[in-house]
């Protein structure tokens, strides 16, 4: 049994590898987008607000050890306020991993793949991560843990790569079209921080659960580390408003990137260890959607359950034409969305804390009555 859960090393890459698929494909130039040249400003304030929330969110699931969303809203409002949490849990999941899938296979297309089908290479990606959710031992949480310092040596190496060709003009005006850009409208980017859902569904399975106020603040705190380095290389890198147009920002800064005369043309190393990574994030969606099934339905069957996750996927994939409608889904639709689900997720949280503190009172108030009508008799 112990084999089947999952260290803290891997929870914390879990976390942040949810952070940096997002800020490879789209969040990056979305928050660049939304707050031109003050979005390094707003990244910073964005992550300390995600600090604090996660803090928040450590705390109240604390008061259920062992617990994820699921299970505590089955204490609060049956196996009905369950299924609908999951059910919501699921579409969210599966539409937003669907979305971003389809954003990286379109930028797939035009970079490298000009003549071949879209829906090829997304069956590609989706029968890999299966077929690592199917392996035993949760390998696709210790090939995450593998995977992922690659993908932060690249972030690192692609900052420090183009550092020759910054220009640190362009954080000014810092506070790019004004604070109420930055500040206001500009929290809207605090769902970069798609890794605070999967916190709510990590407890059950953590070899120890006593980690997980480590797991939660350190591993949000290293994807906005990464998110801050990623937008920091692409502000630095481009004219704000030459980033708005780019396809992939941090892409095309690492085409600029070159060591000597032998070493050049490095993005397709990127690309390479982005695609792979790309595929464990699948896989953790997957294996999560999965996850949530089993406790909703009680369906056991692992296998038919992520086939039908795959399948699912690939015709919601169908609904994205075009790059541009890829996009919106994802700057808008995807960013609501998030906010609805965090909105619903700490109220369930706050909600059933309460209940449970109003039911031990009365338990004890119970037992105090009778102890002192015994002592009376």
């Amino acid at each position: 049994m112990e084999n089947t859960r999952i260290g803290k090393a891997e929870a914390i890459a879990l976390i942040l590898t949810i952070m940096a698929n997002h800020a490879i494909l789209n969040i990056t130039k979305t928050i660049v987008s939304t707050t031109s040249s003050s979005a390094l400003l707003n990244t910073i304030y964005v992550s300390i607000i995600a600090l604090i929330l996660s803090y928040i969110i450590y705390i109240l699931l604390n008061k259920f050890p062992t617990f994820d969303l699921l299970d505590i809203s089955n204490f609060l409002g049956g196996k009905v306020l369950k299924t609908i949490i999951g059910i919501l849990f699921f579409i969210y999941f599966v539409f937003s991993s669907s979305t971003l899938l389809k954003n990286f296979v379109f930028c797939l297309q035009i970079i490298y793949y000009p003549n071949t089908n879209g829906y090829f290479i997304t069956m590609i990606f989706l029968i890999a991560a299966v077929f690592v959710c199917n392996l035993k031992y949760n390998a696709i949480y210790r090939s995450n843990l593998l995977m992922l310092p690659l993908v932060v040596l690249n972030i690192i190496a692609l900052f420090l790569g183009c550092i020759g060709d910054f220009n640190f003009n362009n954080i000014f005006p810092i506070f790019g079209q004004g604070i109420n850009e930055t500040f206001l409208i500009g929290i809207s980017n605090l769902f970069a921080f798609q890794g605070l859902f999967h916190i709510l569904f990590l407890p059950p399975h953590l070899k120890d659960v006593t980690e997980l106020k480590k797991i939660t603040l350190l591993s949000i705190l290293f994807s906005a580390l990464y998110l801050i380095i990623s937008i920091g290389t692409i502000l630095f890198m481009f004219d704000t408003t030459v980033s708005k147009t780019l396809l992939m920002p941090l892409y095309s800064a690492a085409r600029y990137i070159e060591f000597g005369t032998f070493f050049q043309r490095l993005d397709s190393v990127f690309i390479l260890t982005w695609i792979i990574s790309f595929v464990c994030y699948l896989g953790i969606t997957i294996n999560t959607c999965s996850i949530i099934v089993k406790k909703t339905t009680n369906i056991s069957f692992t296998k038919f359950t992520n086939i039908f996750i795959i399948l699912l996927m690939l015709i919601i994939t169908f609904f994205s034409k075009n790059y541009a409608v890829s996009t919106f889904l994802t700057d808008v639709v995807y960013k609501y969305a998030f906010f609805i689900m965090l909105g619903i997720s700490v109220t369930i949280l706050f909600i059933a804390c309460i209940f449970r503190k109003n039911n031990a009172k009365k338990s004890n108030y119970k037992i105090s009555s009778n102890s002192l009508t015994g002592g009376i008799q």
